[in-house]
């Protein structure tokens, strides 16, 4: 059976909500966890660590659905490209739910203080997501900033800019992990500049979403009075 383009577009309004929320919840409730110096993937470890395997796993699918019915409402190269690679990031969500990362930073209890020595090829794989997620969503940032929404006409000023800085917050953010290094080997607000980061790609892929609807909207309306 072949789902709407309109049920492939609220995806895009269902996942990131759903990640965010989850994310932020569960980071300011867990026992002994700091949202503000450890990574979001720490939470997939310890007791209740399902909770944030299940975000990954169901918003990374949720935002996939976004990308494929964003495809279905381009026809221009460029177009196509940041639908492709809005699955790519969705994917690697899922990718990175399905293998967990190593205990550091401190959590679960009595985990490495900072970073361990060496990573085992679960927490390997799930950070090779990361990387795939971060900076596929940051190229269809840009991509969005250069051809805008719909059918891929140009896209307005104020669209450019929003996009490109959205972009460039998620790509930076990335990086800064790798750049910026505290006592331990990563830094002192590592939860809170990666929490900055996913809330940008989120952001910009929730807007993108509500933009599409109600384009997609007008052009019903348009054709019931037609």
């Amino acid at each position: 059976m072949r789902v709407s383009t309109r049920t492939l577009l609220l995806a895009g309004i269902a996942g990131p909500v759903l990640f965010v929320g989850v994310m932020l919840i569960d980071g300011a409730t867990r026992p002994g966890y700091d949202p503000f110096r450890q990574y979001v993937s720490l939470l997939s470890l310890g007791d209740g660590g399902w909770v944030e395997t299940v975000n990954f796993v169901v918003s990374g699918l949720l935002i996939a659905a976004f990308g494929m019915g964003l495809r279905r409402m381009r026809d221009r190269r460029a177009g196509r490209w940041m639908a492709v690679l809005v699955v790519v990031a969705g994917l690697a969500f899922v990718w990175s739910g399905l293998f967990s990362t190593d205990p550091e930073q401190g959590y679960p209890a009595g985990a490495p203080p900072g970073l361990p020595p060496s990573q085992s090829l679960p927490a390997t794989l799930h950070y090779l997501g990361s990387v795939v997620g971060f900076v596929s969503l940051a190229i269809a940032c840009a991509l969005s900033a250069r051809r805008g929404t719909g059918s891929g006409a140009p896209a307005s000023t104020g669209w450019a800019v929003y996009s490109l800085i959205g972009g460039a917050i998620v790509l930076g953010g990335w990086l800064a992990g790798f750049f910026i290094i505290g006592a331990w080997g990563v830094a002192p607000a590592a939860g809170l500049l990666q929490r900055i980061t996913i809330v940008a790609g989120m952001q910009w892929l929730f807007v993108t979403a509500l933009i599409e609807l109600r384009r997609t909207s007008g052009r019903m309306t348009a054709g019931s009075a037609g």
